[in-house]
């Protein structure tokens, strides 16, 4: 298999499960003191795009990607605390191909690495040996496989309502 499909794979792979668990366990809408375990369908989760950056959001925790001028997550908040827990930008995963290793995105620059400033997230570039930012789909997940439910919490849907991202690197 070429370079770019084997790295689209993987990071459209990567991020659709980590979109699909994190939205689908922490739904939006959730405050402080709200149990969102008693009330799921009043949390729904969402994805917004603005063309230089896409956020994935549900009320408890907020991602970041930046897509230009390299993918690269630039925000991770827990949004009941206000807390950040991202400190330094990295790349999303780092694959193995024939034995020669690659970054997929990624941004270069950051002069510290034990927190981030939106005045230094305008100074970093994309990393130029890394998978590069193609292009992105935002859609309702599909379930992955068949699958019935035979304990705990029977009458729930399958796959869990939420939305799924897919970001294509070259």
């Amino acid at each position: 298999m070429s370079r770019e499909v084997i790295g689209s794979r993987f990071l459209f792979t990567g991020l659709r499960l980590w979109v699909t668990i994190a939205l689908m366990v922490f739904p939006a809408g959730a405050v402080a003191g709200d149990d969102w375990l008693l009330r799921p369908g009043a949390f729904p989760a969402k994805i917004t795009s603005d063309g230089r950056d896409v956020t994935l959001e549900n009320g408890l925790i907020r991602r970041v990607i930046r897509i230009t001028p390299g993918v690269a997550t630039i925000a991770f908040d827990q949004l009941t605390t206000g807390t950040s827990i991202l400190r330094a930008v990295k790349p999303e995963a780092r694959v193995t191909i024939d034995g020669e290793s690659f970054s997929i995105g990624g941004l270069s620059g950051q002069p510290d690495h034990g927190y981030l400033t939106p005045k230094w997230l305008a100074l970093l570039e994309a990393d130029g040996v890394a998978f590069r930012y193609l292009s992105h789909t935002i859609s309702d997940i599909v379930a992955p496989f068949p699958w019935k439910r035979v304990r705990h919490a029977e009458d729930r849907p399958w796959p869990p309502p939420g939305r799924a991202l897919a970001i294509r690197t070259v």
